[in-house]
């Protein structure tokens, strides 16, 4: 974290991301609550500090956090039931190619 420069959001790693492309950052760093956070470390894993960013497919959480401490939101309502995600991914085919 440097204080001395302003907060952004998705600045998690720009400090570090700076010092290895050998420029000055311009945020202070770190990392915000509602920060796509597995997207920025698999985009930094594949393709290097300047590289096109790589999605998971999950750009947000179900209720973003708050911009207040302690970024704190009401439970998700309608959360998904675990037993039937688990029993569809298990039944579902595999890709042709990849058998276990």
């Amino acid at each position: 974290m440097d204080v001395s420069k302003p907060f952004s959001e998705n600045s998690c790693f720009e400090i570090e991301t700076a010092l290895l492309a050998g420029r000055e950052h311009t945020t202070c760093g770190g990392r915000a609550p509602n920060d796509d956070i597995v997207d920025t470390l698999y985009t930094l894993l594949v393709h290097g500090v300047d590289g096109a960013r790589i999605s998971d497919g999950v750009d947000h959480g179900t209720r973003p956090a708050t911009h207040r401490f302690p970024y704190l939101v009401a439970p998700n309502p309608n959360p998904p039931d675990l037993m039937t995600v688990m029993t569809a991914l298990l039944a579902a085919p595999e890709p042709e190619g990849e058998a276990a």
